[in-house]
């Protein structure tokens, strides 16, 4: 018994013997044969270093992350087995696997070609269509990312290229699918891409019908993606700088000489670089954006791994104090404690009972002789002179103080069975112990019922709070596009009446030319030609003022339309986030809802194994 005990509460010094992996090893200290050179990147479970081999100098990326039981350490084996035994060229395999003091490293090999965000498409314009998170992610999404990307590669520019990265999302999701701009492309791709653009994910084709298109059956070759490759990855032998009109531009002309299956092929490219090239600033902001995105996506990634870590924690806990309860060591333990505190509960009442009956009685017994006494002197008088009467008077007092005491001692009999019943109703309730097995089922099953429906509040919390951030931050990203549109707007408006004042000065000046020179031909003399030409400086006066004015009144008509379409796209996208924010509250209902209806038909399945089981008793 005692060292059933100590087992259970851990008291012993018998150690759990750890299970041993193939490609793991313990007890070993990673530091010692391996040098962390700097963080290459951090995740939702842990960090990333660039680690080198203290002996063969072996570059490698390791991973570290906290583990705290063995159950979690076996989650990771499974990663750790992939690794170690896919062994080919194009795969990172794995170098090691440490776990020690509660810390494992899993070291695999550094690719030195950086991060992978800095050559992968990240644009707007490829997510998928079905971005709710009801839809599963399935390839059908890279499916049409593959078609966005197809349509950039023919037209150098994806759709809604020059659209905010938040109004691209509001775009695709509530707009037809993507074309061609200049559908000048042959049949076949425009049909390869009408089949990978279907908003509908049961249309998209597969990816082993797309390879089956003619369109990509066209190019199996691969001579075309040779060239390209072999261009990307040629030197450059030749750059050639020439300005052009504008001193402020210049053309850059580069030469690459690459072979392709034993031919020489030489390629030049030109390009004119601007000092100020808006559109590099375009994309560097929206490289930002997005860059921000991806951060709070990994944010909220974390977030929620650190709660669903909590809540796993919570329901573990919660099944071994239900595990303990129902166990039969437990319930004996129990049964026999509610026995042992129901006849010691029981001892001290009945000691408690007798005592103040025994004191209620002598009380009652002074208290009746004292009235008799007292009514007896009252009588005195009259019965000294009759003897006979006066002894029947004693003997009736006798009588009623035995029947005073009689009826007070039935009284205390009648409590003593009465307590001896309920004592005797509760122990055979404990013996059989069904009944507490029946309150702690019951309980269980409520408790249950209270930490899920608890855990899907939190879980739906955490996804509001989010969902607000997201909001938010998309709320903060539109305004300052819209305003930067507005700016744009509003310089744009300034040249153009900076332009038309110039070129109100250069037809002034020739205007007034041609028209001196009609008067010379006129013969017209000093004074009516000063006249004349004091007539027309007023008249070119008042028609270039009425032209500014123009200009004016459609320029404000131009800025109160893009004024009010940024305030048409703020209201739509306030409009979307309250409609996503209602999704997810209607959501969270239908959850819990199914969760009631989940409790009460199981516990309308335990009250009916219950009814059954009362039958058997």
């Amino acid at each position: 018994m005692a060292t059933l005990l100590m087992r259970l509460f851990r008291l012993g010094v018998e150690k759990k013997r750890v299970r041993q992996y193939e490609h793991l090893k313990r007890d070993v200290d990673p530091r010692e044969s391996w040098e962390t050179l700097g963080e290459l990147g951090d995740g939702a479970f842990g960090k990333v270093y660039k680690a080198q081999n203290r002996v063969s100098g072996v570059m490698g990326a390791v991973k570290v992350m906290e583990v705290r039981s063995e159950e979690q350490l076996e989650d990771y084996i499974t990663e750790i087995n992939i690794l170690a035994e896919c062994r080919h060229a194009h795969i990172i395999s794995l170098l090691e696997a440490v776990y020690f003091e509660g810390w494992l490293w899993i070291l695999i090999e550094f690719c030195p070609g950086g991060a992978l965000d800095d050559i992968m498409l990240m644009a707007p314009e490829v997510i998928m269509c079905e971005t709710s998170k009801d839809t599963p992610y399935s390839s059908k999404a890279d499916i049409w990312s593959l078609g966005i990307t197809l349509i950039e590669a023919a037209e150098m520019e994806p759709p809604h290229h020059s659209l905010n990265p938040m109004r691209v999302l509001l775009k695709i999701t509530k707009s037809p699918p993507p074309t061609l701009t200049h559908p000048r492309r042959s049949s076949h791709f425009q049909d390869f891409l009408r089949r990978a653009l279907q908003k509908n994910p049961e249309s998209r084709w597969g990816a082993q019908q797309l390879l089956a298109h003619p369109f990509a059956y066209a190019g199996r070759d691969g001579r075309a993606l040779k060239e390209l490759i072999a261009e990307a990855k040629a030197e450059v032998t030749e750059v050639i700088e020439a300005e052009v009109l504008s001193m402020n531009r210049r053309t850059v002309k580069k030469t690459r000489k690459f072979m392709v299956d034993g031919r020489e092929v030489s390629v030049t490219t030109s390009k004119v670089i601007s000092e100020k090239d808006s559109k590099e600033e375009q994309m560097r902001s929206v490289r930002q954006e997005l860059h921000a995105l991806k951060q709070l996506q990994r944010e909220e990634q974390r977030e929620f791994t650190q709660l669903e870590q909590k809540l796993q924690q919570q329901r573990e806990q919660m099944f071994r104090h239900i595990e303990q309860e129902m166990s039969l060591q437990s319930k004996k333990q129990y049964y026999d404690g509610e026995l042992e505190r129901l006849e010691k509960q029981y001892q001290q009442q009945s000691v408690r009972m007798e005592t103040e009956h025994t004191q209620r009685l002598q009380e009652e017994a002074r208290r009746l002789k004292t009235q008799q006494e007292k009514e007896l002197h009252r009588k005195s008088s009259t019965l000294k002179s009759d003897p006979v009467e006066e002894q029947r008077f004693l003997q009736k007092q006798q009588q009623e103080l035995n029947d005073a005491l009689q009826k007070a001692v039935q009284e205390h009999k009648r409590k003593v069975a009465s307590m001896d019943w309920e004592v005797t109703v509760k122990s055979q309730q404990l013996k059989r112990r069904e009944s507490v097995i029946w309150e702690l089922e019951q309980r269980h099953l409520q408790e249950k019922y209270h930490l899920f429906k608890q855990q899907v509040k939190e879980q739906y919390s955490l996804q509001r709070q989010q969902l607000s951030k997201r909001h938010n931050k998309d709320m903060e990203r539109a305004s300052r596009f819209q305003q930067s549109l507005v700016e744009e707007q509003k310089s744009a408006q300034a040249q153009e009446r900076g332009r038309l004042l110039k070129a109100q000065r250069a037809e002034s000046k020739t205007r007034l030319t041609q028209y001196r020179q009609e008067l010379r031909k006129q013969g017209l003399t000093g004074p009516e030609q000063r006249h004349k030409i004091t007539q027309f400086l007023a008249e070119e006066e008042s028609r270039q003022k009425q032209e500014r004015s123009q200009l004016q009144e459609t320029q404000e008509s131009q800025l109160k339309e893009v004024q009010e379409q940024c305030d048409a796209n703020i209201t739509e996208l306030q409009q979307l986030q309250n409609e996503k924010l209602q999704v997810l509250v209607e959501m969270e209902k239908k959850k819990i809802k199914c969760l009631e209806d989940e409790h009460t038909l199981e516990l309308n399945e335990w009250r009916d194994k219950l009814a059954c089981r009362k039958e058997v008793l």
